[in-house]
């Protein structure tokens, strides 16, 4: 299947597919044509909208020249067999009905897919607010505690010596008239961070503000057991430390969502 020679072929002749033996389609495929051994080729037509015909197989491995010539023959032969039976009118006919059904249901998985998937995420960022919402209600119900000046560092670039600023980014920010500032208020860039203990936490940034806010963040929700870590972006994989704190997160392509995960260093 890799020869640009049956390739070519197959896209000339044949309406293709295929599939992995043991999974999904491929198995139920495979339960149905119980093929002696793989790779397993086979030619099929379509008889009602439930059943097919099985015109040639071919199993185990063979050149690209002998499967062109296996096709070839079968086409021949069918060929030969429908101008006794159905004009090419409808055969033609019939092979376009059978891709349009087919591609028809591959567009309904791909739809159903979509909405599962669509339907997950909103079930768990709901859940993820609510947990949010009653750490929230706890934090302000109980005493807090007194923060330490000397902040032990947590994250690359972080110094031993800095104040503790992951307690001072907890406040929101106020001018010389003690009115708290307006720059919250516009943040367009949502960070889903997930934590090693299978903890997530979803917050808004501004798309100018820096990865080190990001780090700041996550030391102030105080999660233990978190010790020394890095930002990491799964797909594709980048990880985010010294060198990219003073990145903006729009450079960073975390603009307008994206997911972290923290990933803990020795």
């Amino acid at each position: 299947m890799c020869s640009d020679v049956v390739v070519e072929f197959l896209d000339a002749n044949f309406v293709s597919w295929g599939a992995v033996a043991g999974r999904g389609e491929g198995a139920a495929m495979v339960a149905a044509l119980r093929p002696g051994s793989f790779p397993f080729c086979a030619v099929v037509s379509p008889v009602s909208d439930e059943s097919i015909v099985i015109l040639q197989q071919v199993e185990g491995p063979v050149s690209p020249s002998e499967l062109v010539d296996i096709l070839q023959r079968t086409i021949d032969e069918q060929r030969a067999s429908s101008r006794q039976s159905w004009p090419d009118e409808q055969l033609a006919a019939a092979v376009r009905a059978s891709r349009a059904d087919e591609e028809e249901r591959m567009r309904s998985v791909a739809l159903r897919l979509r909405q599962e998937q669509d339907a997950a995420y909103l079930e768990s960022l709901r859940k993820d607010q609510e947990k949010e919402r009653s750490r929230k209600s706890v934090q302000e119900g109980s005493a807090k505690p007194k923060a330490s000046n000397v902040l032990r560092p947590r994250y690359p670039g972080q110094s031993a010596r800095e104040p503790n600023k992951a307690a001072q980014a907890r406040a929101p920010a106020q001018n010389q008239n003690g009115t708290v500032a307006s720059h919250r208020a516009e943040a367009n860039t949502k960070i889903m961070i997930r934590f090693p203990n299978g903890e997530r936490r979803q917050q808004a940034f501004h798309h100018t503000d820096t990865i080190r806010e990001i780090y700041r963040y996550v030391d102030s929700l105080g999660i233990p057991g978190i010790g020394n870590y890095q930002l990491v972006r799964s797909y594709p994989r980048k990880t985010y430390g010294r060198q990219q704190l003073e990145m903006s997160l729009q450079d960073a392509g975390f603009y307008p969502s994206v997911t972290l995960y923290i990933e803990q260093l020795q």
